[in-house]
């Protein structure tokens, strides 16, 4: 369980192997940590109606180290107001690994939680976009926000994500995401923060400084 403190090098380097990111560190760091506020200065100053929908959120999973997915979890309690969180929708794609399964701690802890609903596939492993389609059709949230079961959010994260779609109900937007440092899980602010997401030519996501003209 996270906040272990007992610290074995071989077991370490072990997990790194198998998960491809230091889980050690991340089974010893607390669910509930601090972290920078890294908002633009004129973010702090927006304000939001009261009477926004509240959303889904919706995180797909197979085999993610529980310390993670409950770190996510956590954070989104954490960093949004609570009327806008409807549930949060844990979606398990057929995962086999022994920490995330029926009576673990992971699933005890699940328990402890507010809003937080735990739906395992009945298909058997479906990949991401099925398993999000699945999960997708079980939410009960006025909208639908998905997010990776390993990311951490931060203050203000979701109200600039659900306005322009309280303001034009087919909108889809994508936040500006940080970057968690796989060794040292160091949580590190993006150097340019006025940004607009794209695809390039082999349709990888890109995120490209806005210019001055769109700025203003």
């Amino acid at each position: 369980n996270p906040g272990n403190t007992y610290y074995d090098k071989e077991v370490e380097e072990g997990l790194k192997d198998r998960f491809q990111f230091n889980k050690y560190l991340s089974d010893r760091t607390p669910l509930n940590r601090a972290m920078r506020d890294f908002r633009h200065s004129t973010c702090l100053k927006r304000q939001y109606p009261d009477d926004m929908p509240s959303a889904s959120v919706v995180m797909v999973f197979y085999n993610e180290a529980a310390s993670v997915v409950l770190r996510t979890v956590h954070s989104v309690l954490n960093k949004s107001p609570e009327h806008l969180i409807h549930e949060i929708l844990l979606y398990d794609d057929n995962s086999d690994l022994d920490e995330v399964m029926e009576g673990s701690w992971f699933t005890e802890h699940i328990k402890t939680l507010p809003k937080v609903r735990l739906e395992r596939s009945t298909h058997g492993r479906g990949g991401l976009i099925q398993a999000k389609t699945h999960a997708g059709r079980l939410a009960r949230g006025q909208i639908l926000v998905y997010l990776d079961a390993h990311c951490e959010c931060n203050d203000g994260w979701l109200e600039p994500l659900i306005y322009p779609i309280y303001l034009n109900r087919t909108a889809c937007t994508t936040p500006n995401i940080d970057s968690i440092s796989w060794q040292e899980l160091e949580i590190h602010a993006p150097e340019v923060v006025e940004v607009t997401g794209g695809l390039n030519w082999i349709l990888n996501m890109l995120w490209s400084p806005l210019s001055k003209k769109e700025q203003r």
